[in-house]
């Protein structure tokens, strides 16, 4: 088993707010402490690029892979604006296709971004070779803890360690990242989430759940992440 990492910090909503665009500090401490200078790096579940522009300047090419062909346009248009030439762009489900279908390409590293399923891990397995590393950033269980309602494909540290391993995939690093953000009203709430997760949370119950807890005086909602870096074993599905 790997030792596990834990950075927790408590954060005012307003600044809560200003970061959420951006990398969180732990994944983003690992991609710039590994050498990935005349890399291939695949971005799964790219979206508008974030992460592809991130790594851009500092990796040979970077295969930057989404389902929604929407924020894929956008991020052509911003690639072109910039004149940034060394991301591909690929229109594709990673859960759904077979990768070397997709792209059939050298594959040095694999990278993700609040992007993690068994079905991406079972299929990445068989486009990366031994010694490739995968680094990603995904839900940990304690996210949105507040609610009573665990987020779609978050994952314990065990569980996920299991996962990697299943995968044929050693891991190096995992660590939880948690920022607890504090609130002082509901009104800020809706502010800090917005419309559509604000809908969301009205629909499934979790909105109802959140105002209990307030009500109780626990004005606060837990951000967290697992994060991680993994080197491909020796191992095949097939």
């Amino acid at each position: 088993m790997v030792s596990i990492t834990t950075n927790e910090r408590s954060v005012d909503f307003r600044q809560a707010q200003r970061e959420w665009e951006l990398l969180t500090p732990m994944f983003k401490d690992i991609l710039l402490r590994t050498d990935l200078r005349r890399s291939t790096v695949v971005d799964a579940g790219t979206g508008q690029g974030r992460l592809a522009f991130f790594l851009a300047p500092n990796v040979g090419r970077v295969v930057a892979i989404d389902v929604d062909e929407n924020a894929l346009w956008q991020a052509r248009q911003y690639a072109a604006f910039k004149n940034i030439r060394n991301i591909d762009f690929l229109l594709a489900n990673l859960e759904d296709e077979p990768f070397r279908n997709i792209y059939d390409g050298p594959v040095d590293a694999v990278v993700s971004s609040f992007y993690m399923s068994e079905a991406f891990l079972w299929r990445i397995t068989a486009a990366m070779p031994v010694g490739s590393v995968l680094i990603f950033c995904c839900h940990h269980s304690d996210h949105w803890r507040e609610t009573g309602m665990q987020s779609s494909h978050a994952y314990t540290e065990d569980e996920l360690e299991d996962l990697l391993r299943e995968d044929f995939f050693e891991p190096e690093f995992l660590g939880v990242e948690q920022h607890v953000i504090q609130f002082n009203s509901m009104d800020e709430v809706e502010l800090f989430l917005g419309g559509r997760k604000l809908q969301e949370w009205m629909e499934d119950g979790r909105w109802d759940a959140l105002k209990d807890r307030f009500q109780r005086g626990e004005k606060q909602l837990t951000l967290s992440y697992l994060v991680g870096k993994a080197k491909r074993g020796p191992g095949s599905h097939w």
